[in-house]
Order: C-alpha cells, then sequence, then structure tokens
C-alpha cells in the first residue's frame, strides 16, 4: 500500500475495540503497542516521513466490576460483546479531551 500511496495514515487508538483476551481496563492507544506497531511498518520499508499518526482525543470511563484485590492494579470490565468477542471498548463511555484536560486524575468518575 505505501508504495501507491503518498501517506500511510496509521490509527493508533481504540486499541480496546475488541479484545480476545480478559476484560480489563486499558489505555486507548497504550504507547508500547503504539510503538510496535510503528516499528513494524518501519521494518516493512515504509519511512517514518510517509507515515501520520492518529492518536485519541478522548478517553473512556469503565465501571469496574467489584473491588479488585489490594495486591491486583487492574479494573475487570463487565463482558460486553460486539462482533463476536466477548470484550469491547463498548465497557465504557467516551469522555473528550476537553473534559480530560480540566479535570484532575481523581475528579474523573464524577465527570
Amino acid at each position: 500500500m505505501a508504495a501507491a500511496a503518498d501517506v500511510l495514515f496509521v490509527m493508533a487508538y481504540d486499541m480496546q475495540s475488541q479484545v480476545y483476551g480478559r476484560c480489563v481496563a486499558q489505555a486507548n492507544a497504550p504507547l508500547e503497542q503504539v510503538r510496535w506497531g510503528l516499528q513494524q511498518y518501519l521494518a516493512m520499508g515504509i519511512s517514518a516521513s510517509q507515515m501520520v499518526l492518529g492518536v485519541p482525543w478522548y478517553g473512556y470511563r469503565y465501571q469496574c466490576q467489584g473491588s479488585p484485590p489490594p495486591d491486583v492494579d487492574f479494573c475487570v470490565l463487565r463482558s460486553t460483546p460486539f462482533r463476536n468477542v466477548s470484550c469491547s471498548d463498548a465497557a465504557g463511555g467516551e469522555i473528550g479531551a476537553s473534559t480530560l484536560a480540566r479535570r484532575r486524575v481523581g475528579e474523573i468518575n464524577q465527570v
């Protein structure tokens, strides 16, 4: 595709959209996954100057199912099937970047 196009748009958002693994709250665009994906394009010979990185201007608010044990640092989500997978970002609600910018981390739950 890159050989036939001037620009390749790399979507680095909604990476929690349809998940086959555990249904837990995660970053919308986890830095390490984004970095790995870009490195894969570079390894195929696609020039960095030919790529445009699309990043989210929003986040998600998730409702955790129960309280995790004290030594666990993740939030288990209710199963929200979508397109034949058991978990999706539909388990949460979008929060716009402007709202996130006005809030401190501890206040996000009141949005």
